[in-house]
């Protein structure tokens, strides 16, 4: 099970309920809301705990069962920052010890390309993608950014 993905999910619903209650101006749906965001308090709490009795267990890096000199350990503790700007090169996450002890963090703010573009071929009907003739705009062309 993922862990972090159910602490996120909590997170994520408590932030709807809690937007959801200051925009109504209806007791009931309050007091309904109130008591959703209360439960999220303490999903939001048990999924921390299950995190940190994991990684007491195994770490903070999991799994730590898959060996490390297999993984591109030259990237392991690197923010290649992708956002417009570079206020991410301020955070935690992108300067000093890495929070597994294992390295250092760093940033780079220009990366570059490991290799070269792929040109992919269509997704197997099964996995229902959408196609690329519902893709094309009024000129018969498929967007740049669909390519």
């Amino acid at each position: 099970m993922d862990t972090g993905v159910e602490e996120l999910a909590y997170i994520e619903g408590r932030l709807q309920a809690v937007r959801l209650y200051e925009a109504t101006n209806d007791s009931g749906v309050k007091d309904m809301l109130s008591r959703l965001i209360a439960r999220d308090t303490m999903l939001q709490n048990q999924w921390l705990a299950a995190i940190k009795e994991l990684e007491a267990k195994e770490n903070i890096v999991i799994p730590s069962t898959f060996p490390r000199n297999l993984e591109k350990r030259e990237v392991s503790h690197v923010l290649f920052n992708y956002s417009e700007g570079n206020e991410s090169a301020t955070g935690r996450w992108a300067n000093g010890p890495s929070v597994d002890g294992e390295g250092q963090f760093q940033y780079v703010e220009n990366p570059v390309a490991y290799g070269n573009k792929t040109k992919l071929k269509p997704a197997p009907l099964y996995i229902h993608n959408t196609l690329h003739s519902l893709l094309k705009n009024h000129t018969g062309k498929i967007p740049l950014n669909m390519c």
